[in-house]
């Protein structure tokens, strides 16, 4: 199973002692051992396999018995066999098209363990967020918290209004609460993380930190170039294609006629004036043309539907790998101008409205609009690597692998069940 890649800020992290640290490749390879839409697209792929050789195999001969009394007493013991034979090419037509579904199912089976990694990444991240982001709401209420005993120094010393210190005192109230709600929140993903590992509910789990955010110097283009090769939902769309060309080429063969051998060998006494053995064959030739021909006609229909679907879901591909690329990036560029540029202004701002209010050169509005400014600055960098770790994860369910993946790793596909 490919790595998803874990590119995303480093915070301290605050977990229970249950389980070791673990971090999102080691989540990931739980989620494909357990996870029951993976195992249940694993076996119905290797049904399928199983089924390809039985299509390209004769249907079992008919053995016969019979006694034959006949005038005079006397009587005879015959053995027959028969065996039908379609036209040569149709049975591995059959098989080539039952092939093509277990290819498909095999496909399918990956874009499920690419599915359930993106989700444990996204909501890996999301933990991560929640924790933060709590952590944040926590610090910014103990700010908030001298703030209103400031506030309320101010109201005693006639300096600031009462409605003032009130204004204070709920504010703090309102972010202390906010915290409180991403902790429960960050509960409720580690269940949704439980469901996706297939893990008991109320298991709680020790995370690796991520790292930061990285730019991804790559071309879309070359991302085009490289879900080709690996992406499993392009792979399907292709065996579509192949699958109904297939199915029309059997359209055609079915104005072919099948076969039909017999033998007849007598076995005991012979009985006189009577042939001890008979061989022969039977022609299926088939006269009503009508249905052949509906069958083609249906068989070509379908060939150009898969042409049109196969083609709609690999435009689908490529404005994803594009889409996401841009968001990837973008999200990115403003994690790093959060934590550079916009954080630093923020707590400077903050300090100085701060310093100003207590001297009394700072209207209480001043201050209260420096406090909301950086619990909006510090909250935005979390959130826009949230973001980006989730589009992230979107990109690499899309293209099939992760951007740096080498091509050749995955080029060939590995069908043995």
């Amino acid at each position: 199973m490919f790595r998803i890649l874990v590119l995303i800020f480093s915070i301290s992290p605050a977990w229970g002692s249950e389980n070791p640290r673990q971090s999102l490749d080691s989540l990931i390879a739980i989620a494909v051992k357990n996870n029951p839409d993976i195992l249940r697209a694993r076996e119905h792929w290797k049904s399928l396999m199983a089924q390809v050789p039985a299509e390209a195999t004769w249907n079992e001969p008919l053995i016969g018995f019979q006694r034959m009394n006949f005038q005079g007493g006397d009587a005879g013991n015959y053995w027959s066999i028969e065996q039908d034979v379609p036209f040569p090419g149709k049975l591995s037509k059959r098989a080539t098209m039952k092939r093509h579904e277990a290819l498909i199912a095999y496909q399918d089976y990956r874009v499920r363990e690419l599915s359930v990694s993106a989700q444990v990444a996204i909501e890996y991240a999301r933990i991560f967020w929640l924790k933060d982001t709590a952590k944040i709401l926590k610090k910014d209420s103990e700010v908030l918290s001298s703030v209103s005993k400031v506030a309320q120094a101010s109201v005693a010393s006639g300096r600031a209004r009462a409605d003032e210190a009130l204004s204070a005192q709920a504010a703090f109230i309102k972010v202390r609460n906010a915290a409180e709600e991403r902790k429960a929140e960050s509960l409720v993903q580690e269940e949704a993380l439980n469901a996706l590992l297939n893990k008991p509910a109320g298991n709680r789990w020790r995370l690796v930190p991520p790292q930061e955010p990285q730019k991804l110097n790559v071309r879309a283009s070359e991302l085009d170039q490289l879900a080709k090769k690996i992406s499993p939902d392009y792979m399907e769309a292709l065996h579509w294609i192949s699958h109904a060309q297939t199915m029309v080429t059997l359209g055609r063969m079915g104005f072919l006629p099948d076969f039909q051998f017999t033998a007849t060998q007598e076995s005991g006494r012979p009985v006189p004036a009577m042939e001890e053995s008979a061989y022969g064959v039977n022609l299926a030739i088939p006269l009503w043309f009508w249905k052949e021909n509906a069958v083609l006609k249906s068989a070509q229909a379908h060939a150009r539907e898969a042409a049109a679907a196969s083609q709609e879901a690999r435009n689908e591909i490529f404005r994803q790998i594009h889409s996401e690329l841009i968001e990837v990036n973008l999200h990115q560029e403003l994690a790093l101008s959060d934590k550079q540029e916009l954080i630093p202004l923020a707590q400077g701002a903050f300090k100085i409205a701060e310093k100003g209010y207590e001297a009394g050169h700072t209207s209480f509005s001043q201050l209260s609009e420096a406090v909301r400014a950086l619990l909006d600055a510090q909250l935005k960098y979390p959130t826009e690597v949230e973001l980006y770790q989730e589009h992230l994860a979107n990109l690499e369910r899309a293209l099939g692998g992760p951007p740096n993946l080498k091509a050749s790793a995955m080029s060939k596909e590995d069908m043995n069940p």
